[in-house]
């Protein structure tokens, strides 16, 4: 067995145009995708990550040289956040501490793992499991 792990960054704000929805951005890989909550926003950036992290590494690609990645603003305001943001105790606090703030943003780091396994015939397809099923992705809040 093959394990790789990714940690990537993703922010989190309001959608402008959906009321009540959140919108995440992962930046390592320019993706969006979009929750009902802050948490099921980070839930479903974990998963889009997953499956194109296991869509690249099945086409022998590397994920994280794709000639995709986010703008270099987008970059800005991540590193920016995490320069004078602060941990989160948990999702509830975060949750309640975003919803409270309009126009906040905060950035999650998600963290991204997956196993091969080695082909035992030459030329076999890869096979790709998701080991990252615990969710470990954490968060920072933001302005």
């Amino acid at each position: 067995m093959e394990r790789r792990c990714y940690t990537l960054w993703a922010t989190i704000r309001h959608a402008e145009d959906v009321p009540g929805e959140w919108v995440a951005h992962i930046l390592d890989l320019d993706i969006v995708t979009q929750g009902r909550s802050v948490e099921h926003a980070i839930h479903m950036a974990h998963e889009a990550a997953e499956l194109v992290v296991l869509e690249d590494l099945d086409q022998r690609r590397d994920p994280l040289v794709r000639g995709t990645t986010s703008p270099e603003e987008c970059w800005n305001e991540l590193w920016a956040i995490r320069g004078r943001g602060r941990p989160v105790e948990s999702m509830a606090a975060l949750e309640a501490s975003m919803s409270s703030r309009a126009g906040s943003v905060c950035v999650a780091q998600l963290f991204v793992g997956v196993e091969r396994r080695v082909p035992s015939v030459e030329g076999a397809p890869m096979a790709w499991l998701d080991t990252s099923r615990n969710d470990r992705s954490s968060a920072l809040p933001c302005s």
